[in-house]
Protein backbone atom coordinates (compact mmCIF):
# COMPACT_ATOMS: atom_id res chain seq x y z
CA UNK A 1 0.00 0.00 0.00
CA UNK A 2 2.91 2.49 1.26
CA UNK A 3 4.39 2.04 -2.65
CA UNK A 4 1.35 3.03 -4.37
CA UNK A 5 -0.11 6.56 -5.50
CA UNK A 6 -2.75 6.87 -2.86
CA UNK A 7 -0.51 5.37 -0.31
CA UNK A 8 2.39 8.02 -0.79
CA UNK A 9 -0.08 10.90 -1.01
CA UNK A 10 -2.17 9.54 2.56
CA UNK A 11 1.13 9.15 4.59
CA UNK A 12 2.45 13.06 2.90
CA UNK A 13 -0.70 14.31 3.92
CA UNK A 14 -0.72 12.39 7.48
CA UNK A 15 2.60 13.60 8.08
CA UNK A 16 1.84 17.75 6.79
CA UNK A 17 -1.22 17.49 8.64
CA UNK A 18 0.61 16.18 12.29
CA UNK A 19 3.03 18.58 11.77
CA UNK A 20 1.27 21.62 10.63
CA UNK A 21 -1.32 21.23 13.65
CA UNK A 22 1.99 20.28 16.38
CA UNK A 23 0.47 17.01 17.47
CA UNK A 24 2.67 15.34 19.39
CA UNK A 25 2.68 11.89 17.20
CA UNK A 26 4.77 10.48 14.80
CA UNK A 27 4.49 7.93 12.40
CA UNK A 28 6.85 5.40 10.75
CA UNK A 29 5.92 3.02 7.98
CA UNK A 30 7.43 -0.99 7.46
CA UNK A 31 8.28 -0.41 4.17
CA UNK A 32 8.49 -4.13 2.13
CA UNK A 33 12.09 -5.05 1.25
CA UNK A 34 13.58 -3.89 -2.06
CA UNK A 35 14.95 -6.44 -4.00
CA UNK A 36 19.25 -6.72 -2.92
CA UNK A 37 18.37 -5.29 0.18
CA UNK A 38 20.05 -6.91 3.52
CA UNK A 39 16.57 -8.85 4.73
CA UNK A 40 15.80 -8.76 8.21
CA UNK A 41 15.46 -12.09 10.30
CA UNK A 42 11.63 -12.46 11.56
CA UNK A 43 12.38 -11.91 15.39
CA UNK A 44 14.31 -8.62 14.46
CA UNK A 45 11.67 -7.76 12.56
CA UNK A 46 9.52 -8.52 14.70
CA UNK A 47 11.14 -6.50 17.52
CA UNK A 48 11.23 -3.81 15.34
CA UNK A 49 7.78 -3.69 15.39
CA UNK A 50 5.86 -4.85 18.43
CA UNK A 51 8.64 -3.31 20.86
CA UNK A 52 9.23 -0.16 19.10
CA UNK A 53 5.05 0.72 18.05
CA UNK A 54 2.89 1.97 21.18
CA UNK A 55 0.21 1.20 18.21
CA UNK A 56 -0.20 0.65 14.75
CA UNK A 57 -2.15 1.99 11.60
CA UNK A 58 -2.97 -1.08 9.15
CA UNK A 59 -4.34 -0.24 5.79
CA UNK A 60 -5.08 -3.01 4.38
CA UNK A 61 -3.56 -3.55 0.66
CA UNK A 62 -4.30 -7.02 0.56
CA UNK A 63 -7.22 -9.03 2.59
CA UNK A 64 -4.89 -11.79 3.96
CA UNK A 65 -1.67 -10.17 5.34
CA UNK A 66 -1.25 -12.24 8.27
CA UNK A 67 0.63 -8.83 10.00
CA UNK A 68 -2.82 -7.52 11.06
CA UNK A 69 -3.55 -11.08 13.08
CA UNK A 70 -0.23 -11.00 14.74
CA UNK A 71 -0.25 -7.31 15.42
CA UNK A 72 -4.06 -8.66 17.02
CA UNK A 73 -2.25 -11.20 18.87
CA UNK A 74 0.51 -9.03 20.37
CA UNK A 75 -2.23 -6.39 22.18
CA UNK A 76 -0.84 -3.96 19.58
CA UNK A 77 -3.43 -1.33 19.41
CA UNK A 78 -4.89 -1.26 16.06
CA UNK A 79 -6.55 1.56 13.50
CA UNK A 80 -8.01 0.49 10.36
CA UNK A 81 -10.11 2.41 7.58
CA UNK A 82 -13.84 2.69 8.51
CA UNK A 83 -16.02 0.07 6.84
CA UNK A 84 -17.51 2.74 4.92
CA UNK A 85 -13.27 3.89 3.93
CA UNK A 86 -12.43 0.56 3.31
CA UNK A 87 -15.29 -0.38 0.91
CA UNK A 88 -14.36 3.13 -1.28
CA UNK A 89 -10.23 1.11 -1.25
CA UNK A 90 -11.81 -2.21 -2.53
CA UNK A 91 -12.60 -1.21 -5.75
CA UNK A 92 -9.33 0.31 -6.54
CA UNK A 93 -6.97 -1.77 -5.21
CA UNK A 94 -6.17 -5.07 -6.99
CA UNK A 95 -7.42 -7.23 -4.11
CA UNK A 96 -6.74 -11.02 -4.93
CA UNK A 97 -9.95 -12.06 -2.91
CA UNK A 98 -12.42 -10.26 -5.10
CA UNK A 99 -11.18 -10.63 -8.27
CA UNK A 100 -12.98 -11.22 -11.55
CA UNK A 101 -10.45 -13.61 -12.46
CA UNK A 102 -13.06 -15.98 -9.61
CA UNK A 103 -15.85 -15.23 -11.87
CA UNK A 104 -16.59 -18.25 -14.28
CA UNK A 105 -15.75 -17.16 -17.90
CA UNK A 106 -19.01 -16.40 -19.34
CA UNK A 107 -20.42 -14.47 -16.46
CA UNK A 108 -18.83 -10.82 -16.20
CA UNK A 109 -18.19 -8.58 -13.36
CA UNK A 110 -21.20 -6.69 -14.03
CA UNK A 111 -23.85 -9.69 -14.00
CA UNK A 112 -23.03 -10.64 -9.99
CA UNK A 113 -25.67 -8.13 -8.59
CA UNK A 114 -27.07 -10.65 -6.42
CA UNK A 115 -25.18 -14.10 -5.04
CA UNK A 116 -27.56 -16.94 -3.97
CA UNK A 117 -26.89 -16.19 0.05
CA UNK A 118 -25.26 -12.85 0.20
CA UNK A 119 -26.67 -9.56 -1.49
CA UNK A 120 -23.43 -8.85 -3.27
CA UNK A 121 -21.06 -11.30 -5.03
CA UNK A 122 -17.28 -10.80 -3.67
CA UNK A 123 -15.80 -11.32 -7.24
CA UNK A 124 -15.46 -8.23 -9.46
CA UNK A 125 -15.05 -5.79 -7.14
CA UNK A 126 -11.85 -4.73 -7.72
CA UNK A 127 -12.72 -3.27 -10.86
CA UNK A 128 -12.48 0.59 -10.79
CA UNK A 129 -9.10 0.51 -12.99
CA UNK A 130 -11.06 -2.18 -15.38
CA UNK A 131 -11.94 0.28 -17.91
CA UNK A 132 -14.31 -2.17 -20.38
CA UNK A 133 -16.96 -1.81 -17.21
CA UNK A 134 -19.13 0.81 -17.83
CA UNK A 135 -18.63 4.28 -15.76
CA UNK A 136 -21.80 3.52 -14.08
CA UNK A 137 -20.66 -0.21 -13.09
CA UNK A 138 -17.57 1.44 -11.72
CA UNK A 139 -18.72 3.92 -9.66
CA UNK A 140 -21.11 1.47 -8.37
CA UNK A 141 -18.29 -0.91 -6.92
CA UNK A 142 -17.90 1.13 -3.25
CA UNK A 143 -21.71 0.39 -2.64
CA UNK A 144 -21.38 -3.70 -4.02
CA UNK A 145 -18.01 -3.70 -1.57
CA UNK A 146 -19.78 -2.03 1.34
CA UNK A 147 -21.21 -5.57 2.40
CA UNK A 148 -17.92 -7.34 2.44
CA UNK A 149 -15.69 -4.45 3.78
CA UNK A 150 -18.19 -5.16 7.06
CA UNK A 151 -17.59 -8.65 7.10
CA UNK A 152 -13.61 -8.45 7.03
CA UNK A 153 -11.67 -9.11 10.46
CA UNK A 154 -10.52 -5.45 10.24
CA UNK A 155 -13.75 -4.08 11.28
CA UNK A 156 -15.29 -7.21 12.88
CA UNK A 157 -12.40 -8.04 15.64
CA UNK A 158 -13.51 -6.37 19.28
CA UNK A 159 -11.10 -3.37 20.12
CA UNK A 160 -9.47 -2.84 16.70
CA UNK A 161 -10.05 1.65 16.44
CA UNK A 162 -11.61 2.76 12.92
CA UNK A 163 -11.16 5.68 11.09
CA UNK A 164 -12.65 7.77 8.40
CA UNK A 165 -10.21 10.79 7.94
CA UNK A 166 -7.36 11.93 9.10
CA UNK A 167 -8.32 14.09 11.29
CA UNK A 168 -10.79 11.85 12.83
CA UNK A 169 -7.63 9.14 12.47
CA UNK A 170 -5.60 11.80 14.86
CA UNK A 171 -8.77 12.74 17.26
CA UNK A 172 -8.84 8.76 17.96
CA UNK A 173 -4.99 8.41 18.54
CA UNK A 174 -5.15 11.44 20.98
CA UNK A 175 -8.02 10.24 23.24
CA UNK A 176 -7.21 6.42 23.23
CA UNK A 177 -5.88 4.98 26.46
CA UNK A 178 -3.63 2.58 24.90
CA UNK A 179 -2.97 0.22 28.08
CA UNK A 180 -6.83 -0.15 28.41
CA UNK A 181 -7.07 -0.73 24.66
CA UNK A 182 -3.86 -2.95 24.54
CA UNK A 183 -5.32 -5.01 27.91
CA UNK A 184 -9.03 -4.96 26.54
CA UNK A 185 -7.33 -7.00 23.09
CA UNK A 186 -5.44 -9.38 25.54
CA UNK A 187 -8.55 -10.33 27.07
CA UNK A 188 -10.66 -10.73 23.86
Amino acid sequence: WIESTAGRAFLHVLHLFLAENGFPLSFQTMSPLSSGAPTLAFEELWHSAAQGARAALFIPDDMAKMIFWEAYALAIPLWTPSVEHLSRLIPFFAYYHFSAKHLPPVQSATDVSRGDSFPVEPFGLSGARNTSLALEDRLGLPVRALFWAGMSDFIRYPHVQHFESLPSLIAGILRCDLLALSTAMRKA
